[in-house]
């Protein structure tokens, strides 16, 4: 970008690891935050990377660099990225017995967006009516029981809202 000043592939995955960067920096520093722009400019371009966040996996280091590489040819594809993130994942997911249960609640999230998809807009809006009125009759009941709960003599009332 700083050179031909166009935007390609190339720099879409450098963007992409400062975001995976920032995603494991905590707390939180906003990348180059003490640079100037023409400094940043300067040093990226002299090979100068953000240093590897403490607690970040070397294998997400390890993606991170590679879409960092000085070389604009030599870094991933985003296919190339995600198909890494995905065997980074299945790693995972075999060795931490937690990964169980996210894996189930996505094989739910996904079934039921198909279940979604697959129904009519006539049955859409019916669900999002039916689903509608439970929501509010839950939320009228809760009111109900909230204001028998707190029966404050008028005066009173008053009396509070002008001292506040």
């Amino acid at each position: 970008v700083w050179r031909s000043g166009e935007t390609r592939f190339c720099t879409d995955m450098f963007a992409f690891a400062i975001t995976l960067w920032e995603l494991f920096t905590i707390p939180y520093t906003h990348p180059y935050s003490t640079w100037k722009a023409y400094k940043v400019k300067e040093k990226v371009m002299a090979g100068y990377r953000l240093p590897s966040p403490n607690d970040m996996p070397e294998s997400m280091i390890t993606i991170m660099r590679r879409c960092w590489d000085h070389d604009p040819s030599k870094r991933p594809t985003a296919k190339q990225a995600r198909e890494y993130l995905e065997e980074i994942y299945q790693n995972f997911a075999a060795a931490s017995p937690h990964t169980a249960v996210i894996s189930q609640a996505s094989s739910k999230l996904a079934a039921s967006k198909e279940d979604d998809s697959s129904m009519s807009t006539s049955e859409t809006s019916s669900r999002l009516s039916r689903d509608t009125r439970v929501i509010r009759r839950s939320s009228s009941s809760s009111r109900s029981k909230t204001s028998s709960r707190s029966k404050v003599p008028p005066k009173i009332k008053n009396y509070r809202r002008a001292s506040m």
